[in-house]
């Protein structure tokens, strides 16, 4: 009988069941697991079962660790392999999972489950053509450092007297 196998991220503490043939890893919406990260490309990894064993195939252009050994194309996995795809951590099990770690339910498409689609954080005011209570809401980074450089300089002369 084939053992349940799960990619762990650590970060989020969540198990991601290795139930189709093919297992991506990447920044893309449409991964299996998303991972939030500059350093991570749009379609970094992919985790290809064959049979028993889970292989491990790197497309990135900055590279996969497994165990701190960068892997060139492809590496078969083992229970508790620790792999680094751009700075997140994960380890590959096929035994039973750590305490206080969520399995996600595959059976949910990732882009349904709000969980595992986080957004992508970004500063409010640095938004171009995002609708803001109806209206067009644009500050160019010039006008925000002239604006920060005018404050500075409004300070400076408030308490040098």
């Amino acid at each position: 009988m084939k053992s349940e196998q799960y990619l762990v991220y650590h970060f989020e503490r969540r198990a991601y069941p290795l139930r189709s043939p093919v297992f991506t890893v990447g920044r893309d919406a449409d991964s299996d697991l998303v991972l939030r990260e500059p350093t991570v490309s749009r379609t970094h990894a992919r985790v290809v079962l064959e049979g028993e064993d889970a292989i491990l195939e790197s497309l990135g252009p900055t590279g996969t660790r497994v165990n701190g050994v960068a892997i060139v194309n492809s590496r078969k996995l083992e229970s508790g392999d620790q792999i680094l795809i751009g700075t997140a951590k994960l380890t590959f099990s096929s035994a039973s999972l750590p305490t206080g770690f969520t399995v996600v339910n595959s059976s949910v498409h990732p882009q349904s489950d709000p969980d595992t689609k986080r957004t992508t954080i970004r500063t409010p005011l640095l938004r171009s053509g995002e609708k803001t209570g109806g209206r067009a809401f644009r500050v160019s980074r010039t006008w925000l450092l002239t604006g920060v450089m005018i404050l500075a300089l409004a300070l400076f002369v408030f308490t040098r007297g």
